[in-house]
């Protein structure tokens, strides 16, 4: 029986489905802690000095306008990228302004509920700016790998990790 290379058994055989997975790990830091410790941060530390109510409204506001901007960049982004062959510039423009949003959030202080949210809306925009053209449900992706994306199998990461046909589609 033949001995079949790691990379191979993991998916990880070319260099570009190396990346993607490197570069979707990396996106999890961000998800892991800005979308899950950051609201409590915000509450109590950054809009201090106001009710919790004032403060969670506040925050739910940020987020409705990050993500408000999101879907609308969304689609013009995503076509930018696969018509002007754009996918690796706006990538690292967007990952460099999610990575300095989030370095600027180091100097959010008590009270400064409004530099809070300005950076939170500007991260969330950084790192959800590059996945229309770099995710799987992109048109350029499909023709590639030959799959059709669904929303149960959003990411490589996620598919990868239930161990299902991702890894054979994309040889």
């Amino acid at each position: 029986m033949a001995r079949v290379p790691l990379l191979e058994r993991l998916g990880l055989h070319r260099p570009e489905l190396r990346a993607w997975a490197m570069y979707d790990w990396a996106n999890s830091a961000f998800w892991a802690t800005i979308i899950l410790i950051f609201p409590i941060y915000f509450i109590k530390v950054a809009a201090q000095g106001v009710s919790v109510a004032v403060a969670t409204t506040r925050f739910a506001t940020a987020t409705t306008i990050a993500m408000t901007i999101i879907a609308l960049l969304s689609p013009i982004l995503g076509a930018i990228a696969d018509y002007a062959g754009l996918k690796k510039v706006l990538l690292g423009t967007f990952v460099g302004i999610g990575v300095a949003a989030t370095a600027g959030m180091f100097f959010i202080h008590r009270g400064e509920w409004r530099r809070a949210a300005a950076l939170f809306i500007v991260g969330n925009i950084g790192v959800s700016g590059p996945r229309p053209s770099t995710t799987p449900s992109s048109r350029t992706w499909r023709r590639r790998t030959r799959w059709t994306a669904s929303p149960a199998r959003a990411s490589p990461s996620a598919t990868w990790a239930r161990g299902s046909s991702w890894r054979r589609t994309c040889s």
